[in-house]
């Protein structure tokens, strides 16, 4: 796995179509941040960070009830849990709001995402396709074509991803 991370973005210089960049890299590290911030009791630094870290991937928001949780356990009274939640959500408020006008500015609402305006190569051509449809397709359809496809897929952009995957099991 760490030849596979070091290697990524050698692919770039070998494959046209690689994978080049990643938020999971600036995501993991924004959720680590708000960890820390809710160990130390911050919880309005923890809220920024993790603000940021949903901005970087949205499904990073399926891990609010988490954060609130451990942001309720850790309060000692009901008042100290109120405070907490709320220096939370404040934290995190300035994403959500970039967030909301950012897609209201590049898809006409705030609360419409990209997955209906994806940017992709057909031969030589860039167009725009909706995932939508991605998401109602067989679970084996969609991993084929994630990891294979010989424009986007996984193993074709990152190809050291593969080989260090074989040799490392």
């Amino acid at each position: 796995a760490c030849l596979s991370v070091l290697l990524t973005p050698l692919s770039r210089f070998f494959f046209a179509y690689s994978y080049s960049f990643s938020n999971d890299v600036c995501t993991t590290a924004a959720l680590l941040f708000a960890v820390s911030a809710l160990v130390i009791n911050r919880p309005a630094a923890a809220g920024v960070f993790f603000g940021l870290a949903v901005l970087g991937r949205l499904s990073t928001a399926a891990l609010l009830p988490a954060f609130a949780l451990s942001l309720a356990a850790a309060a000692g009274g009901s008042s100290q849990r109120v405070r907490g939640l709320t220096y939370f959500g404040l934290g995190g408020l300035p994403a959500a709001l970039w967030f909301g006008a950012a897609n209201w500015w590049m898809f006409g609402g705030i609360l419409e995402v990209s997955y209906r305006h994806w940017q992709m190569l057909l031969g030589d051509t860039l167009v725009l396709r909706s995932q939508s449809g991605d998401f109602t397709r067989s679970f084996f359809s969609g991993l084929i074509q994630t990891l294979f496809n010989p424009q986007q897929g996984f193993f074709v952009g990152t190809p050291f991803a593969f080989w260090a995957l074989l040799l490392g099991l």
